[in-house]
């Protein structure tokens, strides 16, 4: 399980993007990082051998991630 922020670029909340991506600059001008969409977790975790994974978005910014092999 992985408790994380995913960027979902597909929603209709202005308030979640606008803190979505004041914490992307956030972490890109501090830690030179930036977060990630969801279809790029999907790729890391089938790159790490995972077949499957289901994703739960909250009210706030962080997703609960369930992985299976």
């Amino acid at each position: 399980m992985i408790l994380d922020m995913i960027v979902n670029s597909k929603t209709e909340d202005h308030k979640a993007t606008e803190t979505q991506l004041f914490l992307d600059m956030l972490m890109m001008v501090a830690l030179g990082g930036r977060e990630i969409e969801e279809y790029e977790w999907k790729k890391i975790f089938t790159e790490a051998g995972f077949t499957t994974y289901k994703a739960t978005h909250g009210t706030g910014v962080h997703s609960l991630v369930e992985l299976y092999p």
